[in-house]
C-alpha cells in the first residue's frame, strides 16, 4: 500500500480511536466533541507567537514584538471528500526565479498538511488543467491574478477544492529567492503595479548577497544524475543536481 488515503475504513477507524487515546492520556481529558469549548480551549495559535522559532524570526526581519498575533475561525470544507477534491499551495510567480508563471503543488484527496507532511509526493498545480479539474485551475489562475493586483505583491495562497469547488484558506506574501525579488520587482514596475522607489525598497541587501554565490551556468550543458531540494541561498526549488563538462556537481 503506498498511500495513506488507501487504507480500508476499518482500519482509519482504529486509528482516529488511538489518536483520541493518546490526547486524553497526554492531556488528562477527552478529545472535545462540541466545537466551541474546544475552539476556546485551544490557545496554541495565539501561544504560537511567543516560541523561540517566532521571537527568532521577527528579530531577523525586523518585526516589532508587540504587534500581537490573532486566529481566524472559519467553517472547514474537506479535500479529502475523493478524486475531485483535495487542497494546495500556490505562488503567483516563480519564487526561485520571478517568473510570472501560477505554480505551486496540489494533491488530490487530500486535506491540510498532507502536501507538506512527505505522505505523498505533491503534484504540480499545473495538473489541474486537464480534465474535469480544469474548472478549479481557471478559477483559481483568476483569483490569483486578483490577489496579486490588490496587494502589489507576489502572493502565497493556501486552498483547497470539494467536489470541485474552489475555497481560499489564505494569501499572504511570498518568501522568494534573491533572484526572484529582483526579477518580480523589476517586471512589476513594468507593469505599473508598483513604482521604481517600492521596487528598490523591496529587495533587501541579502537578497542581493544571494545573487554573487557561485553557481552553475544555467546554459551549460548537463547531464541530470538525481534531484533533490537545495540547501543553498539563490537555487531552483527541487532542481536537479547537475554535472557539467569538467566533472563537478552543484545544486
Amino acid at each position: 500500500m503506498e498511500r495513506d488515503i488507501d487504507l480500508p475504513p476499518d482500519d482509519l477507524k482504529a486509528l482516529a480511536l488511538e489518536f483520541k487515546a493518546i490526547i486524553q492520556a497526554k492531556t488528562g481529558l477527552p478529545f472535545p466533541k462540541i466545537p466551541r469549548p474546544a475552539v476556546e480551549g485551544d490557545r496554541s495559535g495565539l501561544q504560537s507567537w511567543r516560541t523561540r522559532r517566532a521571537v527568532d524570526y521577527r528579530r531577523v526581519h525586523g518585526i516589532p514584538d508587540d504587534l500581537g498575533t490573532a486566529v481566524n475561525v472559519v467553517a472547514m470544507v474537506y479535500g479529502n471528500m475523493g478524486d475531485d477534491s483535495g487542497t494546495g499551495v500556490a505562488f503567483t510567480r516563480d519564487c526561485s526565479t520571478g517568473e510570472a508563471v501560477l505554480n505551486g503543488d496540489m494533491l488530490t484527496n487530500a486535506q491540510g498538511e498532507d502536501v507538506v507532511s512527505g505522505a505523498r509526493t505533491p503534484e504540480p498545480i499545473a495538473k489541474l488543467k486537464r480534465g474535469k479539474l480544469a474548472k478549479v485551475y481557471r478559477e483559481l489562475e483568476r483569483v490569483a491574478e486578483k490577489l496579486e493586483r490588490h496587494f502589489r505583491d507576489v502572493q502565497d495562497i493556501e486552498f483547497t477544492f470539494e467536489h470541485g469547488k474552489l475555497y481560499l484558506l489564505q494569501t499572504r506574501r511570498a518568501q522568494r529567492a534573491g533572484l526572484a525579488a529582483v526579477r518580480s520587482a523589476v517586471e512589476m514596475v513594468d507593469e505599473g503595479l508598483i513604482t521604481p522607489g517600492e521596487a528598490v525598497q523591496r529587495v533587501p541587501p541579502q537578497d542581493l548577497d544571494q545573487l554573487f554565490h557561485p553557481m552553475v551556468d544555467p546554459r551549460a550543458p548537463v547531464t541530470l544524475v538525481a534531484k533533490g531540494l537545495p540547501a543553498s541561498p539563490g537555487r531552483r526549488r527541487a532542481s536537479g543536481v547537475r554535472r557539467g563538462r569538467g566533472g563537478g556537481t552543484g545544486p
